[in-house]
């Protein structure tokens, strides 16, 4: 696997020092871009585990304007930027430009990472 996943930046340690560190309408951000790994999970997991609320953004490429797709994640407890704020998936379009499918990048029953336990196994990306 091309690059090193810092897995105890992931964990359920790390996310509680986070979470101490912000203020009440505060932000945890992450760049969960990864062609290998499927992140979202992972970190869905913190946010329900810390019991805050979550949003993702997918972000399509634009070689025009120099953006790689990228994926982004934000815990908050700001109730007015969720709502003002939606996720936004993956989409996929027909030659008409009709959306034909759309993604959620969830994998059900991926268990929290912790200091003591983290799995790569079920967040592979398959070919």
């Amino acid at each position: 696997m091309q690059g090193r996943l810092p897995i105890h930046l992931l964990t359920r340690e790390a996310f509680q020092i986070y979470q101490r560190h912000l203020k009440p309408d505060g932000f945890i951000a992450i760049n969960i871009t990864n062609g290998y790994l499927n992140l979202y999970p992972v970190v869905k997991r913190q946010a329900e585990a810390l019991n805050m609320g979550f949003r993702h953004k997918f972000q399509s490429s634009d070689p025009d304007q120099h953006i790689r797709k990228n994926m982004f994640f934000i815990l908050t407890n700001d109730r007015q930027y969720l709502q003002q704020y939606p996720s936004v998936n993956r989409k996929y379009f027909n030659e008409q430009g009709v959306i034909i499918r759309e993604d959620d990048p969830n994998i059900a029953d991926v268990p929290l990472w912790t200091d003591h336990f983290s799995s790569l196994t079920p967040i592979e990306l398959k070919d």
